[in-house]
């Protein structure tokens, strides 16, 4: 199923060096979503407290796929979202929920700063 749960959901693994032209202004956060995961194949798991949000990525020129979603995750870290791999999936959520995550998977010594 797609990001939507849309069991015709398709997505075309675009090639690293694919230019793509993402222009976002204010748009909701999980169309934004939506657009990385069908040109990049990845899935992304969505907290409630994160949708509706609003995001914006502008691109004057066109850039590769990969130089996009460094785009996407910039622009992600910048509203305080997170973004978490999982085995099969990428959680999206609230910044501090990370340092709990990192917490419970590294043992040891651990440097966090503020998020």
């Amino acid at each position: 199923t797609g990001p939507a749960g849309d069991a015709d959901f398709d997505c075309k693994e675009l090639r690293s060096t694919t230019k793509v032209q993402p222009n976002f202004e204010n748009a909701d956060i999980k169309e934004v979503i939506e657009w990385v995961s069908t040109n990049t194949c990845k899935r992304f798991i969505l907290s409630e407290k994160v949708k509706g949000g609003r995001i914006t990525i502008m691109s004057p020129s066109a850039v590769t796929i990969n130089e996009a979603y460094r785009a996407f995750e910039s622009a992600m870290e910048a509203n305080g979202l997170a973004l978490v791999p999982e085995a099969t999936s990428i959680n999206v959520c609230i910044g501090r929920r990370v340092i709990f995550s990192l917490v419970d998977v590294i043992r040891g010594a651990i440097v966090l700063s503020s998020v």
